[in-house]
Order: structure tokens, then sequence, then C-alpha cells
């Protein structure tokens, strides 16, 4: 039950996180800020979104 706890709040954290950065990269390409950068915002958020859905097995 213990690790069970352990590994929900890892999850949730990793998820939040991917909640909180999107839009604020979805923002950053509404306004034009990231020009250089938007290729490397995209590729972090894939690169994110990966490692969480190998490390949890998502979207299997």
């Amino acid at each position: 039950l213990i690790s069970i706890s352990i590994w929900l709040s890892e999850n949730i954290k990793d998820f939040f996180i991917i909640l909180i950065l999107l839009p604020i990269i979805g923002i950053a390409f509404e306004l034009g800020i990231l020009k250089g950068l938007k290729i490397k915002a995209v590729v972090l958020a894939l690169y994110l979104i990966g490692k969480t859905e190998n490390r949890y097995g998502l979207f299997s």
C-alpha cells in the first residue's frame, strides 16, 4: 500500500507538471515569445510526456 501511494503521488506530480507546462508553452506560442525556442519547447514537452509514459506505462 505504501508503494502504491508513493507511485500515485509521483504520477500525480508529473501529471500536474505537464498540465502546467503545456498551457505555458501554448501561451508563449501565441505571444511569439519563444521564437527561437519553439522547437526546443515542443521537444521538451514531448520528452516529459514520453518519460512519464515510459515510467508509468500510461497510454499502453
